[in-house]
């Protein structure tokens, strides 16, 4: 693995990991589901933020950074 992901290779520990994983009864690759909330970046108070940030940048507009990142603009105005 070393020789083809060269520094993003996982580690033998990480690998050992891993493989204990599946001999004992794991069968998939996904994560498994975590309780408490979900992480939210969007809200109005970031989306405010990031306006006011984003509109310091000479020459850059709201529409030309979501057409770059590929989304709407609802809530930057």
């Amino acid at each position: 693995m070393a020789v083809v992901y060269g520094e993003y290779a996982p580690s033998s520990a990480t690998v050992n990991c891993w493989a204990a994983e599946f001999r004992g009864d794991r069968r998939s690759l996904e994560d498994e589901p975590q309780s408490g909330r979900p992480s939210e970046a969007v809200c109005e108070e970031n989306c405010r933020a990031l306006k006011i940030l984003f509109c310091k940048i000479v020459g850059v507009s709201v529409q030309l950074i979501a057409d770059t990142v590929g989304i709407r603009t609802g809530w930057f105005r």
